[in-house]
């Protein structure tokens, strides 16, 4: 996925990390929209106190006034301390709650999920000894597995309610939790007493003390965070990026923040490898990142280098497709047959979903919508071509019509349904004209039942009448138009932390017994 907004190839790449500049992100945690802006300080690491609180241990604080409660989420920005941000950090045990949707109703009919392992081609680590070819070792591992991945994505539960979900025998169910919390995957909570007898504990995917390291990166800032199992966020730094740079600094610049955070998270948490998700053309299985236009790369072993520099196991990936997998593998999942289109600061990128399963295309570079071309003659793209749909559908122009700081698609949808900042509308309906030719190719070339809009194209989408939303389909070629379902959604900016961590935690999913003791 690109963006409108790089640095053309032929400017002078920086040298230097950028001093601190203003910038709003929005807050990856339930609750209000938070505004964190950097300052003028020099400050290129996060302080002693944000470290102290994002591991949720008491110790000394250089400042009463930063001190935050254990588990409280922090957003520390270049430039300024890390402050707590309203909400709560990820999913609660026994809360039943999630940021990106319900944990605890089974998907609906005919819907699917997304395997993270679609993403990366992972492969399930081998042992060389004669007992791991046992059948017996085959299904404990498939069942520590089951058990596992259902508390990871569907949140805490008790044993009864795993076997029931499971399929598996009490018992059986008993062996494997056993074993799970002895490899320090899960723990027990003490649920609150329903009606008479002792309580039956909760048990909960251990997000406090099995880790992975997501890394979002954008022509404008790059953010990395601390993820735990069960999708626990437990603090993001954010970096102002002055447009595209060169990889090797990218790539310093983010061992920099890496090695802040395993810092802050203490020697007692288990870090499994990171994940990276960027704005471009990542070939499958070895993570090189073979364009991505408005970062100005091309051919980078972003991987290889990350790995090489931080001794984590990295995992690269397509911004759009980690998003699109977070939507489904932690929500309702996904209808079965879904095109998926979300316009970021980065651009227009998305995803396609056939049968329930992501496409990759020969060489996993499909869903590149925002390079259909749409406009003729239109504006020059930095992929090459001229009139691309990022290049006409854009949010920058959006914010600069309505006003608005930040990106926040929410926002933007409240000023343009609205509709009473006559430019904006004009505007919008300019874009909403270029997303509607798109949006046909998208029908006529592969007849999806239903498209996903994010970012904000679901602004754009939720600012219009009922009417409208068909027409941006209805000239499709035949009936295809006539069954396909055009909704938006919002939250990509939680979804992709919570998706570049997956490609960290997909291996310790196919095989935990291969993790070792706590």
């Amino acid at each position: 996925m690109a963006t409108s907004r790089s640095t053309p190839a032929s400017r002078a790449r920086s040298t230097r990390p950028s001093p601190p500049r203003a910038i709003s992100t929005r807050s990856v945690y339930p609750g209000t929209l938070t505004d964190v802006t950097g300052g003028d300080g020099a400050g290129s690491t996060s302080s002693p106190t944000a470290c102290a609180s994002a591991s949720g241990r008491a110790g000394a604080q250089t400042s009463s006034s930063s001190t935050t409660p254990p588990g409280r989420p922090l957003v520390a920005v270049r430039g300024t301390a890390a402050r707590p941000v309203s909400g709560t950090t990820g999913r609660s045990a026994g809360s039943g709650r999630s940021r990106v949707g319900p944990i605890w109703s089974p998907p609906p009919s005919g819907a699917s999920r997304v395997v993270f392992s679609d993403l990366v081609h992972a492969t399930t680590p081998s042992r060389t000894d004669e007992a791991e070819t046992s059948a017996n070792d085959h299904i404990r591992r498939t069942n520590l597995q089951r058990v596992l991945t259902l508390l990871h994505y569907r949140g805490p539960r008790r044993r009864p309610e795993i076997a029931l979900a499971t399929g598996l025998t009490r018992s059986t169910v008993g062996l494997l939790v056993a074993e799970l919390a002895q490899r320090g995957l899960v723990t027990e909570v003490v649920a609150p007493e329903r009606g008479r007898g002792r309580p039956s504990p909760m048990i909960v995917a251990n997000g406090d003390g099995v880790c992975a390291i997501a890394v979002n990166t954008e022509s404008s800032v790059l953010t990395v965070a601390l993820v735990g199992l069960g999708g626990v966020v437990h603090q993001v730094l954010v970096e102002a990026v002055d447009g595209a740079e060169d990889p090797a600094l990218t790539c310093d610049r983010i061992t920099r923040l890496v090695a802040e955070l395993v810092t802050c998270a203490g020697p007692e948490r288990r870090i499994l490898g990171i994940g990276v998700a960027v704005p471009g053309q990542v070939q499958v299985g070895d993570g090189v990142v073979r364009h991505a236009p408005h970062l100005d790369w091309r051919e980078v072993p972003l991987a290889a280098m990350l790995t090489a520099a931080t001794g984590l196991t990295t995992t690269v990936g397509n911004d759009a497709a980690v998003i699109l997998g977070a939507t489904s593998a932690f929500g309702d999942g996904l209808a079965n047959d879904l095109v998926y289109l979300v316009g970021r600061p980065s651009g227009v990128g998305g995803a396609i979903i056939s049968r329930g399963r992501l496409v990759h295309g020969a060489s996993g570079y499909a869903g590149e919508w925002g390079h259909v071309p749409v406009a003729q003659p239109g504006r020059p793209c930095v992929c090459g071509g001229v009139g691309c749909l990022e290049t006409e559908v854009a949010l920058d122009r959006l914010l600069a019509v309505a006003e608005l700081d930040g990106d926040d698609p929410e926002q933007l949808a409240a000023a343009l349904i609205r509709r009473d900042q006559p430019e904006l509308e004009t505007e919008a309906r300019r874009q909403l004209g270029h997303l509607e030719v798109a949006l046909r190719t998208v029908v006529n070339a592969l007849n999806p039942g239903t498209i996903l809009l994010g970012g904000f194209l679901a602004a754009l989408l939720d600012s219009r009448t009922e009417h409208e939303r068909s027409a941006l389909v209805a000239r499709a070629v035949g009936a295809a138009a006539e069954t396909v379902t055009i909704r938006g959604t919002y939250g990509d900016a939680e979804q992709v932390l919570l998706g570049a961590a997956e490609l960290a935690f997909v291996t310790l999913l196919r095989a935990p017994d291969l993790v070792g003791p706590a």
